[in-house]
């Protein structure tokens, strides 16, 4: 199975499942398409319903881990010195909201450079220093850790929260037993980029044209092999229900080539992963 036919079994799985917790109704997997849909799902009475799965993550995410990831390679060498203390734990840092309206990608200073040097030299600092307060808390607000204003001065400028986790042992991403994991960064989206992210997925079905018409389309922001991915509270699900209702209020032609039309979260927001567009 290749590995987009791997994310539609897997996709279908997930849908199934909350389709049944918010509707009530029971589905099953019947099949991929071949090629289109990308899965088609029967119903009890054996009826089938066919699925679209499209994404609503913007390109920029995966050049942000690639700025971010010799930064990752050297705070696991500074954080050597320190073994075991950060064994069993992952450390995933959180942009401030004044980069998540700047222009993105965002950039990170060359690591080489005497700003990125004292970035990784905080880095490094305010782990050290604040590590049990931090481990503790499941992270925390850079600013609380600034004394008189003068601390972690660099790290404000591009980030603003750390956060912290237990992991167990032998975690997929454990590059050494007593180093921690050091996670991509936090994704966030800002409104305008959410509204660029919904009306783009929507645009590249209306683009296929009338005859490309089933029964479910369903955005969503699962991990999709090969493409850019982000983790946690990064694109509210309330803002994407929302928007998505606005921005198919427009889409009369593709509203007619799809029965339902649903958002598919990643992650659970007050207990719901799935949200009715349409």
């Amino acid at each position: 199975m290749d590995r987009e036919a791997e994310f539609n079994r897997t996709a279908s799985d997930e849908l199934i499942r909350e389709y049944e917790r918010e509707t009530g109704c029971r589905l099953s997997f019947k099949e991929l398409g071949r090629p289109f849909p990308d899965a088609i799902l029967e119903r009890a009475d054996g009826s089938t319903i066919g699925v679209e799965f499209v994404s609503v993550v913007l390109p920029f995410v995966r050049q942000e881990e690639v700025y971010f990831d010799r930064y990752r390679r050297r705070l696991y060498e500074l954080l050597k010195s320190a073994r075991p203390r950060y064994k069993h734990v992952a450390i995933r840092l959180q942009p401030s909201s004044r980069v998540v309206e700047q222009r993105r990608p965002f950039r990170l200073p060359d690591v080489d450079s005497p700003e990125g040097k004292q970035l990784i030299a905080e880095l490094a600092d305010l782990l050290t220093r604040h590590f049990d307060v931090l481990v503790a808390t499941h992270g925390a607000l850079i600013e609380q850790f600034t004394a008189g204003g003068i601390e972690f001065q660099t790290i404000l400028k591009y980030f603003g929260a750390v956060i912290l986790n237990r992991i167990s042992n032998g975690d997929p991403g454990t590059r050494h037993p007593y180093d921690p994991v050091i996670d991509p960064i936090v994704v966030v989206y800002n409104s305008a980029e959410i509204a660029r992210a919904v009306r783009r997925a929507l645009g590249v079905k209306a683009a296929k044209g009338r005859a490309y018409a089933t029964e479910f389309l369903v955005l969503h922001t699962l991990k999709t092999p090969g493409k850019p991915h982000f983790e946690g509270a990064a694109m509210a699900a309330t803002e994407v229900e929302i928007l998505g209702r606005a921005l198919l209020a427009e889409e009369y032609d593709l509203c007619d080539r799809f029965d339902e039309i649903w958002f598919l979260n990643a992650y659970w927001t007050e207990g719901r992963q799935l949200y009715r567009l349409k």
